[in-house]
């Protein structure tokens, strides 16, 4: 049975050092297209990868359910796999359950190595708002954007050398490491 992997440029480094652990060769197909947050263009975009994959019995999604963009994905003669999680965050955290309970009842922002060097960073966005703001009214609209977030928490997922470093938020909430 022939299994190929799609995966999530946000997962890419994670989903090769498992392969690498568990010495699996399956061939990886990367979705680059950085749609996270408009859930329709990603559905297209992962449906345009299914479209062009080939002789496979099962595609593996290294994806969560993100926003729903999973709903009316149709393939072809393959079985699709989907981890039943609400996005990447969880999957790297091991379950919905374990990400929400890290958070102890308050709300956080969870990075990882990989999202702090995407072209989507929390980091990038703010030197864009930044850009296209005022200074005054950027400073508004950042901390209108954090100000219900209590920590910032970096997943370290053993993918990357050395150690993650992060700058705190517009909040100064606590910082965390979440194995």
């Amino acid at each position: 049975m022939k299994t190929v992997i799609l995966c999530c440029a946000s997962l890419e480094k994670e989903v090769r050092l498992a392969m690498a652990r568990k010495e699996i060769s399956y061939p990886l197909h990367i979705l680059t297209d950085n749609n996270h947050d408009v859930p329709n263009r990603l559905r297209e975009a992962i449906q345009r990868e299914l479209d062009g994959i080939r002789d496979a019995d099962r595609v593996l999604m290294a994806f969560g359910t993100c926003g729903g963009a999973m709903v009316g994905l149709s393939t072809g003669n393959f079985q699709l796999i989907l981890p039943r999680v609400d996005d990447c965050l969880s999957l790297l955290m091991g379950s919905m359950e374990q990400r929400y309970a890290a958070l102890q009842g308050g709300f956080g922002i969870f990075l990882t190595e990989s999202w702090l060097s995407s072209s989507r960073s929390m980091e990038r966005e703010l030197e864009r708002i930044r850009r296209v703001y005022p200074p005054k009214r950027a400073e508004t609209i950042i901390r209108l954007m954090y100000r219900n977030f209590d920590s910032l928490n970096v997943i370290d997922t053993g993918a990357y050398p050395g150690l993650l470093h992060t700058s705190p938020s517009p909040r100064d909430p606590k910082t965390s490491r979440m194995p």
